[in-house]
């Protein structure tokens, strides 16, 4: 009896060193340093958005950068530098590698879209992996908005826009335009039993609500502005988590 219950201390002992390194792992490769929505009322600038890669590992890595787009609108055209080089428009997958030593930091990552006159909002989603080992990766989804109080999609006269990133993965965005600077309206998120699972305050005159949606279970919600105790907009809201 007693050396079974040294076996299960063992193997219970086992367990809780393999989840923690499980967990550790998959932490080793950790970006920071950056804005997940960038937004020009106008249309003629380029936007950018950096970032910086840490590799917590105990060993080098050879890091591959892929690029998937959600979402690019008529027009415009985008491209990302990382290391010493920078990739031509189109370019979904590094055909390089950049090394980052042990404890070590990449920090020239850099996302830009041009718009070339268009408007609306570019959704364009970024991994980084080890090339020796694509399992150790880490990643996220950028937005570039241009004219954004000027999209059909955005507000119209005064109120809350259509939610921008629909279906929503870790966020989405509202832009709102008000008569008047306010304190008090809301947005309401409530799921199709009725039951509200998220308050946003609305604040200011105008300006945009970036709503996280990471600890929200995928399905259909609905989103509900607020002002005066008076339902202002109401708009479905699809979760889909990758």
């Amino acid at each position: 009896m007693q050396k079974l219950n040294n076996m299960k201390k063992y193997l219970l002992s086992f367990l809780f060193v393999l989840g923690f390194s499980l967990v550790s792992f998959g932490q080793n490769l950790v970006l920071s340093g950056y804005n997940l929505v960038v937004s020009d009322p106008g249309n003629t600038n380029v936007l950018e958005s950096t970032a910086r890669l840490d590799n917590n590992n105990a060993t080098s890595v050879d890091i591959i950068v892929e690029r998937d787009i959600n979402n690019l609108p008529a027009g415009m055209y985008e491209l990302f530098c990382f290391g010493q080089y920078c990739n031509p428009p189109g370019t979904a997958v590094t055909s390089y590698t950049t090394p980052i030593a042990a404890g070590g930091r990449e920090s020239t990552f850099d996302a830009k879209v041009y718009p070339n006159g268009n408007c609306g909002t570019a959704s364009i989603h970024y991994r980084f992996y080890d090339q020796n080992n694509p399992a150790d990766s880490t990643g996220f989804t950028l937005d570039f908005a241009f004219c954004a109080q000027g999209l059909n999609d955005a507000v119209e006269s005064y109120g809350l826009s259509k939610p921008l990133k629909n279906p929503a993965d870790q966020f989405t965005v509202f832009n709102y335009n008000l008569p008047v600077a306010t304190n008090n309206d809301k947005l309401y998120i409530y799921n199709m039993l009725g039951s509200l699972v998220k308050t946003v305050d609305v604040t200011g005159k105008n300006g945009s609500l970036i709503v996280t949606t990471a600890e929200l279970k995928s399905g259909l919600y609905i989103a509900s502005y607020v002002s005066e105790n008076k339902v202002k907009n109401s708009y479905k809201l699809v979760v889909s988590h990758r």
